[in-house]
């Protein structure tokens, strides 16, 4: 997650055991390294085998859209257990702390943040909430940890005149080699991989983009993950989402997934929310609908998918790999045959008919 594939942070999780220790877990889970950290510690505490499983109410409801339970087996011995004995394993389940995190309601309250967390990642949704899960734990480890992070920290605090949490997060901010930050743009709280780039008037705040990744002139963009080469064009607004490697996102999206290569054009609407009040986003698990995660949900655009401008696609929606979407052709003016002295038409059929007394003719 955030940048680096589920292997790669899965060695980088077992470069942390003992020779003589094994932890095992599903392929599809994804995890911070606290969380790994405390199943070290719940191991290392005991006698024997253990089955390890992190549980928090924010956890749960993200975990239960598949039902898959992200648990670890930690073992000891010179050599990994077999699979009868990883399933005897006794099983302990630790309660993880949650934080409500101000200023962000969801339909079903108020959105809590686990820094220890294990979710599945066998569906687009759950991929999307372990990225924003883990985003601020990635943050404040590559902005506030150690020494470089405790003096990133002090000179934000000076410029900002302040200790006040959110003040200083607006002076602290981390940028690779060859990144390049207009002086008119506006950047908080964000890791800026090497030879990205952020346009004059452009506003993000608490994002990691990736190595190449472009934000250009005028657009917000909020609580995201970028990839590698990944773009956010001029005047659009991304918000807690993810827009994976090499794709382009014009429109208006939250809390959505724009696949590798996929383009979503000017114009374009990426809905979150139902329009009833009190009705929920439901998605496609299998071959029946649930409901989504803290009842909102955006879009899954797959990759090399692209959607056209002007078209407005339902919460919880799923756009599969290769597609173009356009907007209803007749709608789109394609020819203009208006009798001479018609100063008002309309869009009907590709073509423009005209209105008298505001009425089509």
């Amino acid at each position: 997650m955030l940048g680096r594939t589920l292997g790669s942070l899965h060695h980088t999780a077992r470069a942390l055991l003992r020779p003589d220790e094994h932890v095992d877990f599903a392929e599809n889970i994804a995890f911070s390294e606290l969380a790994f950290a405390r199943v070290l510690a719940a191991g290392r505490a005991g006698t024997g085998d253990l089955r390890v499983v992190l549980t928090a109410p924010a956890l749960d409801v993200i975990a239960a859209l598949t039902g898959q339970v992200p648990g670890f087996v930690y073992t000891r011995g010179a050599e990994p257990a077999t699979a009868e004995r990883l399933a005897a394993a006794p099983e302990c389940i630790i309660a993880v702390d949650q934080m409500q995190l101000p200023g962000f309601s969801l339909p079903d309250g108020p959105l809590c943040v686990v820094d220890a967390w294990a979710l599945p990642v066998g569906h687009w949704a759950q991929l999307l909430w372990a990225n924003l899960l883990g985003l601020g734990p990635a943050l404040w480890q590559a902005l506030g940890a150690g020494l470089p992070g405790a003096l990133r920290l002090c000179g934000g605090a000076i410029r900002a005149g302040s200790i006040e949490p959110y003040r200083v997060a607006s002076h602290v901010n981390r940028v690779g080699r060859g990144a390049r930050i207009h002086p008119r743009a506006t950047l908080e709280g964000c890791v800026v991989g090497e030879e990205a780039s952020i346009g004059a008037g452009a506003v993000v705040r608490g994002c990691i983009l990736g190595a190449g990744a472009r934000v250009e002139e005028l657009a917000l963009v909020e609580g995201s993950v970028l990839g590698d080469k990944a773009c956010v064009q001029r005047l659009a607004m991304v918000k807690f989402s993810v827009v994976e490697a090499g794709a382009f996102a014009a429109g208006i999206q939250q809390l959505g997934v724009v696949g590798r290569g996929a383009i979503v054009k000017h114009g374009a609407i990426l809905m979150d929310q139902r329009l009833g009040a009190n009705d929920r986003v439901r998605v496609r698990v299998g071959g029946g609908l649930v409901d989504a995660p803290h009842g909102m949900l955006g879009v899954c655009v797959g990759p090399d998918a692209v959607i056209g401008s002007g078209v407005r696609i339902a919460a919880g929606r799923v756009i599969p790999a290769g597609l173009t979407v356009i907007a209803d052709p007749a709608g789109i003016v394609s020819r203009v045959d208006v009798p001479a002295g018609v100063r008002v038409a309309h869009v009907a059929n590709g073509g423009l008919q005209p209105l008298v007394d505001g009425s089509p003719q």
